[in-house]
């Protein structure tokens, strides 16, 4: 065993994996260097935090690998959580314990986590959430491609993957920066974005100094904005992102156009009103004609208005309509006011709010789009990739405050399904000997709904190492009864048994050992379990077998 604190390595001594030159590897880590965090170390990703990383590759009940195991276990309950219980005819656990094929045929019963959130987080989302509708009313994303990044947040990633999904898929996303705010959301239900991550991510990006300085800029401009910092053409250079964007080397305009641009959709991100006069100062001093400079200024003069509590009337829809037809066609500021005002006749009671987004998302979509044409393709698709990235954390910021208001929601939502549900109100029992009811309970009340990686591993790295057995035994339960069905003629205390067992399949060795020394202290649970076991050695066995046959060696 080697030593970790809350997950993250400590480089202290040698160790097998170290070469001979002293820099030690870890797949999937970041590595870091003198020029990053510090020399000869490298870190990798802690999904859930603490004791749980107490080896780096661990080789126990059914060899899993640690690092691995923890992101499969955590996939399997995003998979299940919020579907039916009790559906199956057959397993859908795989030889690993992963769940897989079928899934899709269990129906979901239970709603969004964000249903349960308060006013103030659906207040906090509201501007990009009607960002998105704007661009989803344009038909400027790419569903299919949504889609395919929600599915592949559902399995937990190190920086490698991790930064490959971002590279491939977000770009194409849809048309301009402002379409990424979508995948941003996506993100915020993915894995925590750390600072680790983030800097894994920046660094796996491929393209050379210039496409890793194009998503810096994105992503630290975002941040900035998000924390109510101001941008000021001044003191630009003093920021993250003004430093970044300097490494770009595109004329002082477009690079000034470019950092404003993405502090305008991270301004729509947290909800935020652009500054109208750095703005401006930014569009005076692109190569436009004047009457493009004159359209761009009176929509930021438009958003102020709307920003200031002016109503949208006949009169000042005339006015954005004399904005868009001074610009071409293909401006996205153009295209974003008509899907604004298409939307507008759609949605009762939301105009202003409509118009302010689409007025400052397409302003920034312009901007940015100005500044980037001196870059390669590469660069400004780092730019898209950056500024899902950027919204994703600011979003996840957003997200971890609403999931810490419901505390007490979650932990009652499982208590009384404890109370109607016999084979949760056995597996309670077994939590309540190790005291870990209320871990339990949260557990139980939060797989109810629909999640992401990020929600449980906030939910749980907030317990203290009690309260996670009863929620690692609580989610173990969840996967195992939906992914497995009820054997014949058992006791709810050993279904308990027999369905945390399964469950438990994927997760790390130390985790697996403490949950099978709480279910032995009950008989019943005891006997489940051992049925358990013997299901899983017979799909081995058959799995083994069939590979056997397959390479020619057993007939």
């Amino acid at each position: 065993m080697y030593p970790y604190d809350t997950g993250m390595l400590l480089n202290t001594g040698p160790r097998p994996w170290e070469t001979p030159e002293g820099v030690w590897e870890i797949p999937g880590g970041v590595r870091r260097d003198e020029n990053s965090f510090g020399a000869g170390s490298w870190e990798p990703i802690a999904l859930f935090q603490g004791e749980e990383y107490a080896t780096i590759v661990v080789f126990g009940w059914f060899g899993s690998k640690a690092l691995k195991s923890v992101g499969h276990f955590a996939s399997n309950a995003v998979k299940t959580a919020g579907r039916a219980i009790g559906t199956v005819s057959h397993g859908i656990q795989d030889v690993g314990g992963l769940v897989g094929k079928g899934l899709g045929k269990i129906p979901i019963v239970g709603g969004p986590l964000h249903t349960v959130f308060d006013a103030g987080f659906h207040l906090a989302m509201a501007p990009t959430n009607l960002a998105v509708a704007v661009v989803i009313e344009g038909r400027r994303i790419d569903k299919a491609v949504l889609d395919n990044i929600k599915q592949q947040l559902h399995e937990f990633k190190q920086v490698a993957p991790y930064a490959q999904m971002v590279i491939s898929v977000i770009p194409g996303i849809g048309q301009g920066v402002s379409a990424c705010l979508s995948a941003g959301l996506a993100l915020a239900e993915g894995q925590s974005i750390t600072d680790v991550l983030k800097a894994g991510l920046i660094g796996a990006m491929p393209g050379g100094p210039l496409v890793k300085a194009a998503v810096t800029m994105s992503v630290e401009t975002i941040q900035h904005v998000a924390r109510g910092d101001k941008l000021n053409l001044q003191t630009l250079g003093q920021t993250a992102g003004g430093v970044a964007s300097s490494a770009l080397g595109i004329p002082l305009a477009a690079k000034n156009a470019l950092v404003i641009g993405v502090g305008i959709i991270g301004n729509v991100a947290k909800g935020n009103p652009f500054d109208k006069a750095v703005t401006d100062g930014a569009i005076k001093a692109l190569p436009l004609s004047d009457q493009v400079k004159k359209a761009l200024t009176e929509a930021s003069t438009l958003s102020l208005d709307i920003a200031h509590g002016k109503k949208i009337d006949a009169a000042f829809t005339a006015r954005i309509n004399t904005v868009a037809s001074m610009l071409p066609p293909t401006n996205p500021l153009a295209d974003s006011i008509k899907t604004g005002l298409t939307a507008t006749r759609k949605v009762v009671g939301k105009n202003e709010q409509i118009m302010l987004t689409a007025l400052q998302s397409g302003l920034g979509d312009t901007l940015v789009s100005m500044g980037a044409q001196p870059l390669p393709p590469d660069a400004q698709k780092a730019i898209k990739s950056g500024v899902a990235v950027g919204s994703g954390v600011v979003y996840q910021g957003n997200r971890k405050v609403a999931i810490g208001k419901v505390t007490g929601k979650l932990i009652e939502s499982g208590v009384q399904l404890s109370k109607t549900s016999p084979v949760f109100a056995e597996a309670r029992k077994l939590a309540a000997t190790k005291g870990a009811t209320q871990g339990f309970d949260h557990a139980t009340g939060l797989l109810q709904q629909k999640i992401g990686v990020f929600d449980l591993a906030t939910v749980r790295n907030g317990m203290n190492p009690t309260q996670k057995i009863g929620f690692d035994m609580a989610t173990s339960l969840r996967i195992g009864v939906v992914a497995n069905p009820k054997p014949p003629t058992i006791s709810p205390a050993a279904q308990a048994g027999h369905a945390i067992t399964l469950g438990m399949q994927s997760y790390v060795p130390e985790r697996k050992a403490v949950l099978m020394q709480t279910i032995q202290s009950n008989p019943s649970a005891t006997v489940g379990a051992t049925v358990a076991i013997k299901e899983v050695v017979a799909t081995r066995e058959s799995f083994i077998v069939r590979l056997l046959k397959a390479l020619g060696i057993r007939k």
